[in-house]
């Protein structure tokens, strides 16, 4: 397939996954909910989620292994479930990252606003700051992606530098014992407190999971990275391995700054930023500004990089037949310039309707973004059947290889779940509107017959095109799997029929 150029490799890959997830916003707001729920046990709250992120990880980095391609989700399960499943999965996926750009220019209006105030600057509408920070993506994913992902290791690497700063002050007045309200070192925070619920655990589980949601994006990047099948896989896992660690070690700084006793606990589950308050009270008005601006960078990180997934996403579609044309177009950077700046259009104009009808840009953010994970989840259920399914048809050397993948799906399930029940309005509705999405996605590829038979033509394109970039540099074989033919579902196009059996002499 021409168009998209492969001038990435693993740290560019892994950016634009660092860039969705966000993990400077995580760091500054997700623990506080979960410490509402099982007090000092957030960090082992985090151990439990990232275990279940772990499970999906790896269902995606099993698929990329052999399959690249700017789709993501819709051509990982479409190459070995079928078109029609992996339109399905790619339409659940896309409606993600839509409504993670929508929400991203709320939240970059949130954390721009608090940080020119906390500076004196007066009240700016946060409308007109969420469309400067459209903008300023729309130019950036407009060039080189390579500028798009050296902006987000910039900006997240500021962030986290930031916090680390701060999290080793913490860590040192604690056991200096100059802690402010002397708040001593508690290694207790691996385990629950008495009497803690198991539905208390689940939903705080659920709350620190969702800190990784957005790292599957990397794959979507597939056509533009070299070696894919190798440098893919790795930044997938990659950044799971390196961003776990990362957010126990701050949740074990959060809760014990904040203090383990009943009046700590509950300062930190009120808090809607702890780690500045954290920076206030450890070490000044100055780091819980400098503390602002990192989360001001991290929210426009987040927005310029669900913007560059979903117009990867909207070109995958358009170019396969489904959309307009236009969207297929590539600048001369080779970015899909007319893609990415419809998403942000669509951004913007929602964001607008939320603000002329009074919402603020906090409900803004936290209506979209639970809209679009509810969307993600079902994406990832269905990347791990495939990734399952996968494992199992390619004869393994042990079905035991398929079982992390299907735990995935299991896990997005159960999230999915606790999401959707229990919920006061309007959340209660949310769950009703993702399905709606989803089903949309079925209905019309159920429709459309043939444009399911040129999804498979496409996607067997697509597999050639992998095998063409992955042959010089053979992936490293993660599910245990000797190589050994691929017996997936085939699709009923002569061409995909011959594209993959040509396809099996260049398998990595």
């Amino acid at each position: 397939m021409a168009g998209l150029q492969r001038s990435l490799r693993f740290w560019g890959a892994a950016a634009l996954g660092l860039g969705v997830m966000a993990p400077t916003l995580a760091l500054s707001l997700n623990g506080s909910a979960p410490a509402a729920l099982v007090g000092k046990a957030v960090p082992l709250v985090f151990i439990l989620g990232g275990i279940g992120i772990a499970f999906i990880a790896y269902g995606f980095a099993v698929l990329t292994r052999r399959y690249n391609h700017a789709g993501s989700a819709y051509a990982l399960v479409g190459a070995t479930l079928g078109p029609r499943a992996g339109f399905f999965s790619g339409f659940a996926l896309l409606g993600y990252y839509i409504l993670s750009t929508v929400c991203t220019v709320p939240a970059s209006a949130l954390f721009t606003q608090a940080f020119l105030e906390s500076i004196g600057v007066p009240h700016v509408p946060w409308l007109l700051l969420g469309v400067i920070a459209a903008v300023g993506a729309a130019w950036l994913t407009t060039r080189d992606t390579r500028m798009a992902t050296r902006t987000l290791l910039v900006l997240e690497g500021i962030g986290v530098a930031l916090i680390a700063f701060l999290i080793v002050v913490v860590f040192a007045k604690l056991g200096g014992g100059t802690a402010p309200s002397n708040q001593s070192l508690d290694l207790n925070v691996f385990t629950l407190p008495a009497g803690t619920e198991f539905s208390a655990v689940a939903a705080a589980t659920v709350f620190a999971c969702l800190s990784w949601a957005g790292f599957e994006s990397i794959a979507t990047l597939g056509e533009e990275t070299a070696n894919p099948r190798r440098n893919i896989p790795r930044a997938l896992i990659g950044i799971i391995a390196l961003s776990l660690p990362v957010f126990v070690i701050v949740m074990v700084a959060e809760t014990n700054g904040f203090g383990t006793g009943d009046a700590g606990v509950a300062a930190f589950a009120k808090s809607s930023t702890p780690l500045g308050d954290l920076a206030e009270s450890y070490v000044g008005l100055w780091a819980a500004r400098a503390l602002l601006f990192v989360a001001m960078a991290g929210a426009f990180a987040s927005l310029l990089a669900s913007c560059t997934a979903a117009s990867r996403m909207l070109f995958a579609f358009s170019r396969d037949g489904f959309g307009p044309s236009v969207l297929s177009r590539l600048s001369r950077s080779g970015a899909p310039a007319v893609a990415a700046i419809s998403t942000l259009v669509v951004a913007v104009v929602i964001s607008s309707v939320m603000a002329f009808s009074g919402t603020t840009a906090t409900d803004s953010y936290f209506y979209y973004a639970t809209l679009g994970v509810l969307c993600l989840l079902v994406a990832y259920g269905m990347v791990g059947i495939a990734a399952a399914a996968h494992l199992v048809r390619r004869r393994v050397t042990s079905w035991l290889a398929a079982i992390p993948a299907a735990l995935g799906t299991v896990f997005a399930g159960y999230v999915f779940y606790v999401q959707s029940t229990g919920q006061s309005s309007p959340y209660n509705l949310f769950p009703y509107f993702a399905g709606a999405w989803c089903i949309l996605g079925l209905v019309v590829v159920l429709l459309r017959p043939s444009l399911a038979v040129r999804i498979g033509a496409e996607l067997a394109r697509a597999e050639l095109d992998s095998a063409e970039a992955g042959r010089d540099a053979p992936a490293p074989d993660i599910s245990g799997a000797a190589d050994v033919p691929d017996v997936t579902q085939e699709s009923t196009s002569p061409d995909r029929t011959r594209a993959r059996s040509d396809a099996q002499g260049t398998d990595d």
